[in-house]
């Protein structure tokens, strides 16, 4: 089983046209108003434009909950997804995938890569983990084999 929380190839397609967070005014999401006429993060629609070149043929299903939700939640996300699936991309924000990469990841692998995950998940990272298990309720804190960790500025 692999679980990305985002992509590598999405990474660099986004990088390419700049963005990369919201400091330039092209981030991945864009500013609704809600019920109350206050504004409310939501994402971008044309962020999936860009990047869905770099999906090719993969299924896409948009989860709006996912976008915010933390650790817990995502992680009970993940085990209802189907036996048939092996390869999911998790695409979101803060703090709940930076919270959710470190308790999957197992800490006794020690690379680099696992110090620049405790220090930081910033907006574009791609973080990819293997499990070992074969379906995704093998998804366990601490059972994640760190397969990839690059941050955008990794790209310079």
């Amino acid at each position: 089983l692999v679980l990305g929380l985002t992509s590598f190839l999405t990474s660099q397609v986004l990088v390419d046209n700049q963005r990369y967070g919201q400091k330039n005014g092209k981030g991945y999401y864009v500013y609704a108003p809600d019920k109350k006429g206050k504004p409310k993060k939501a994402v971008d629609p044309a962020t999936y434009d860009l990047i869905k070149g770099a999906l090719g043929a993969a299924p896409v299903q948009f989860e709006d909950q996912l976008y915010l939700m933390d650790a817990d939640g995502l992680l009970a996300f993940i085990h209802r997804l189907p036996r048939d699936v092996r390869r999911v991309l998790l695409i979101g924000h803060d703090p709940g995938y930076f919270d959710l990469a470190n308790e999957l990841v197992d800490p006794a692998c020690g690379s680099d890569e696992l110090a620049a995950l405790a220090e930081k998940f910033p907006t574009g990272a791609l973080c990819s983990l293997g499990f070992a298990g074969t379906a995704w309720t093998d998804v366990l804190p601490g059972a994640g084999d760190l397969l990839a960790f690059v941050r955008p500025k990794d790209f310079d």
